[in-house]
């Protein structure tokens, strides 16, 4: 169902595009683990295997930058994916960040993952969500200019998304990744903290969701849940969470729960 009005005053539908934000990471991360799946990465390899600008420190990972472990969590606004010279900053700095020993969510590390796929595949992120993603699921809504922030979609175009990842990497007659791959990207426990943190995906938990629940979070309010073992997926889109956003969205999820059978 579609409720509500957007911010010129006229009728959401259910075709509307909604702000997703940091859903956004876990479309990266998908992005990822097509290159992890066609052998061009590994998630332990050093950034410096990939970006000449950090030949000579080896300490942090692609894994790293993709579980909020990077230590560049106090970077601000020039960590963007605009930022032509992000590369060579995050590399001058780098002698002096204490990597892997602390989570702290961030862009920087999505940013910086976006700047290798780039040189890896000599195209730009933007085009590479299109053609490697939104154009085999459908998601015709679907567009995003960055890699940690920027999605808006429908929210049945995001369904699209999710039922590939509930399928383990196929849909409408198009296989993304492997099985084997889409395991590698899942939540697993950090070195640091008690946290459970993947390739763009993050563990959800309770509310009737089973252990195996992942997906992520949205500065927007949009609730994105995959629930493989309960054969699950739950969407609410909004482009900005209201007063009483957790008390609803705890309310949805365990209504959404309460009705698959065990």
């Amino acid at each position: 169902d579609a409720l509500g009005l957007d911010e010129k005053g006229k009728p959401i539908s259910k075709d509307s595009k909604m702000w997703m934000a940091s859903i956004t990471k876990l479309v990266t991360g998908v992005l990822m683990m097509q290159l992890v799946d066609q052998g061009l990465i590994d998630l332990d390899d050093p950034v410096s295997k990939y970006l000449n600008e950090f030949e000579g420190n080896n300490k942090l990972t692609i894994r790293n930058l993709f579980t909020h472990t990077s230590g560049l969590q106090f970077a601000g606004e020039w960590a963007s994916d605009w930022n032509v010279s992000l590369e060579n900053q995050v590399a001058h700095i780098l002698p002096f960040v204490e990597v892997g020993k602390s989570f702290s969510y961030n862009r920087v590390g999505y940013a910086l993952a976006g700047k290798i796929i780039e040189r890896i595949t000599g195209n730009a992120v933007p085009y590479l969500f299109q053609e490697n993603i939104f154009s085999p699921l459908g998601m015709s809504s679907a567009y995003s200019d960055n890699t940690y922030g920027g999605l808006y979609c429908s929210s049945i175009d995001l369904a699209k998304f999710g039922q590939m990842l509930l399928n383990k990497g196929t849909y409408n007659g198009f296989k993304l990744f492997s099985q084997q791959t889409f395991e590698k990207m899942l939540p697993m426990k950090l070195m640091v903290g008690d946290r459970e943190w993947g390739i763009g995906t993050s563990r959800m938990s309770g509310k009737g969701l089973s252990e195996s629940a992942f997906g992520h979070g949205a500065a927007s309010g949009t609730t994105f849940i995959i629930d493989p073992e309960n054969d699950l997926i739950i969407i609410s889109a909004r482009n900005k969470p209201g007063k009483s956003h957790d008390e609803y969205e705890n309310a949805l999820i365990e209504l959404c729960t309460s009705l698959v059978s065990k």
